[in-house]
C-alpha cells in the first residue's frame, strides 16, 4: 500500500483493520463508547451509501507521524488498535460528545510539496500542541459525503457546519494531559473549501504554504499525489475547475497546473482576510518566530522555539529523523523542461506574483527574529 495518502481513506483502513464489522453499531451506543473512552477518534468515512464512520481507541499515542493516517497505519501494524467499529454519520450532530475538545488554533493550506509537513511537525515537536497533520476523514470521505461524490457542490448550511467543526473537534480531543493548543494542516485541495472551513470556524487563523509550481511538479513526478489520482474523475474536475473530458487529454504537467492555479485563485478570492501566505524559502528555523506571530498570533518561548526547531534539521517525511534536511530546489527546477515551465509559468505564474505583492511584512519579520 504505497502513497496511502493519495488513496480514499475507508479503502486504507478496512485493508490495515479487515476485521472492523462492516455494520455500524446504533448512534446511542456509539455516542456512549465514545464520550467514555477519552481516546476513541475517527480513522476514517466511508461516503458509500449513506456514510459511516470508522473509530478506533487510539489511546495516548500522539499524532507525531508525518501523516495522520501514518499514525494509523503503525498502530495497526504494531498490534496497537484492537478496539474500533462503525457508525452513522449521525454522530457528527452530537454536539454534546465533543465540548472537551480544542478549537483549533490554526489552519494549514498549502499547495503540496512546499515545506508545509516540516511546519506542521515543527509544531507537533511540542507535547502541548496537537497537530491533526492531513487528518484522515478529510482526505476525502468527509468531502464525498457532502457532495454526493462531487455530483453538487458543498453547501454551507447549518448541518453541513454542524458536521464539520464536530469532526474536526473530534479529531482534535486532548488524549493526554498537559495539551493546550491544536492546529489542522488539510490536504492541499482542501485549500477549495477555504470559504466553507473559515465560516465554521470564523476566528480561526490561517496560513497558506505555496512553492515554485514547478518544483512541485517536479516533486509529483516522483510520488504521486491525490490531486493527480482523482483525475478523470468529478473529484478531479473540482480539483482542477476542468471538465473530464478536459482533464483526460491534458499532459500531467498542463494537469496539475491547473490544479495549482485553481488553489491560487481560491486564495487570491477568498472572502475572509485570515489568510496569511508564506513561500518556501520563508519556512526555515530562523524564520519560525515571525511564521508563528504572523500566522497564527503564536509566540512560543525560547525553549519552545529551540525544540520547534530540531525538526528543521531532518526530512519532514522521516519519522525515524535518521535522513537529514537537503535543500533540492535547484534540482527541482532542473528537473522540468523550459517547454514545461513556460506552460506552468503561463497558468499560475500572475497568482504568484499576485500574492507575492501582498505578503511584505519586512518590520515584523525583523522584529520576530530580532
Amino acid at each position: 500500500m504505497s502513497e496511502l495518502y493519495a488513496l480514499p481513506e475507508h479503502d486504507v483502513v478496512e485493508a490495515l483493520l479487515p476485521w472492523v464489522d462492516p455494520q455500524p453499531v446504533e448512534t446511542k451506543v456509539a455516542v456512549q463508547r465514545i464520550s467514555e473512552t477519552q481516546g476513541i477518534v475517527p480513522l476514517a468515512i466511508d461516503p458509500r451509501g449513506d456514510g459511516s464512520i470508522i473509530w478506533a481507541d487510539l489511546g495516548d499515542a500522539p499524532f507525531k507521524e508525518w501523516q495522520y493516517i501514518f499514525t494509523i497505519k503503525s498502530l495497526a501494524e504494531a498490534g496497537r488498535i484492537t478496539s474500533a467499529f462503525r457508525s452513522s454519520m449521525d454522530v457528527l450532530r452530537q454536539d454534546q460528545l465533543f465540548e472537551d475538545s480544542l478549537d483549533p488554533s490554526g489552519f494549514i493550506f498549502h499547495i503540496s510539496r512546499c515545506g508545509s509537513t516540516l511546519f506542521a511537525k515543527s509544531l507537533a515537536q511540542l507535547d502541548e500542541n496537537i497537530v491533526i497533520n492531513q487528518g484522515a476523514p478529510l482526505q476525502h470521505g468527509f468531502w464525498a459525503y457532502l457532495t454526493g461524490d462531487w455530483r453538487k457542490p458543498v453547501s454551507a448550511d447549518a448541518a453541513s457546519l454542524q458536521m464539520f467543526r464536530n469532526l474536526i473537534r473530534v479529531m482534535t480531543r486532548p488524549r493526554v494531559p498537559g495539551v493546550e493548543r491544536a492546529f489542522v494542516k488539510f490536504i492541499s485541495w482542501n485549500v477549495l473549501y477555504a470559504d466553507f472551513i473559515q465560516v465554521a470556524f470564523p476566528n480561526v487563523p490561517t496560513v497558506f504554504l505555496y512553492r515554485s509550481p514547478s518544483e512541485v511538479i517536479a516533486s509529483v513526478k516522483k510520488a504521486t499525489t491525490a490531486a493527480l489520482t482523482a483525475r478523470g474523475s468529478l473529484k478531479g474536475s473540482f480539483i482542477s475547475d476542468l471538465s473530464v473530458g478536459a482533464q483526460q487529454v491534458l499532459s500531467d504537467t498542463e494537469y496539475l497546473a491547473h490544479c495549482y492555479a485553481h488553489y491560487f485563485k481560491v486564495v487570491e478570492t477568498a472572502s475572509s482576510s485570515n489568510i496569511s501566505c508564506f513561500e518556501y524559502p520563508e519556512i526555515t528555523a530562523e524564520n519560525l518566530p515571525f511564521l508563528l506571530r504572523k500566522g497564527f498570533n503564536y509566540c512560543p518561548t525560547n525553549t519552545q522555539l529551540a525544540a520547534m526547531r530540531k525538526q528543521f534539521l531532518f526530512h519532514s517525511k522521516d519519522d525515524s529523523q535518521a535522513k537529514r534536511f537537503a535543500d533540492d530546489s535547484r534540482e527541482k527546477r532542473a528537473a522540468v523542461d523550459a517547454i514545461d515551465t513556460a506552460l506552468i509559468e503561463a497558468l499560475c505564474g500572475k497568482f504568484v506574483d499576485h500574492i507575492k505583492m501582498q505578503q511584505c511584512d519586512a518590520p515584523l519579520r525583523a522584529a520576530c527574529v530580532a
